[in-house]
């Protein structure tokens, strides 16, 4: 399953990319089914990463406006135009309860900017998130 000691990329890899797109388009799995004219276990399938991918490469291209390369099985993550993207996992110690849970959400959300595969858009909401931030702090500086 290596090529040239390249892991390839496997229907669960995909799956996850097309759960990424349908939450970005904001596309439900019977939306997709729909416009790929299968059926919702068809779609769930491919989601969950036991369904066909490669059959419908071109027709899910065409929905999320990705490369057909995507969604293609058994090509190494440079072939798709992709980066394997290495998961990230924070946890927090020795703080109360209520810091617990906001630290979880802080964490959350930092999770999840890591995982968008495209770097420009990683940083584009980076960006964005730290001006907010800077924003909100000066807000509060000045009603302190």
């Amino acid at each position: 399953m290596e090529s040239a000691g390249k892991r390839l990329r496997t229907r669960t890899d995909i799956g996850k990319d097309i759960e990424r797109c349908l939450d970005d388009l904001k596309i439900t799995h019977a939306e997709l089914a729909e416009m790929l004219n299968v059926s919702d276990k068809t779609v769930d399938r491919m989601v969950g990463g036991k369904g066909p991918t490669t059959k419908y490469a071109s027709a899910l291209a065409k929905v999320t406006g990705k490369p057909e390369s995507w969604f293609k099985e058994n090509i190494t993550w440079e072939e798709c135009g992709k980066e394997e993207v290495t998961s990230v996992h924070f946890e927090a110690k020795n703080v109360t309860e209520e810091d617990k849970e906001f630290l979880e959400r802080a964490f959350a959300f930092v999770e999840r900017m890591y995982k968008i595969p495209d770097k420009n858009l990683r940083n584009k909401l980076m960006e964005n998130a730290e001006k907010n931030f800077e924003g909100s702090m000066e807000l509060i500086e000045l009603m302190n």
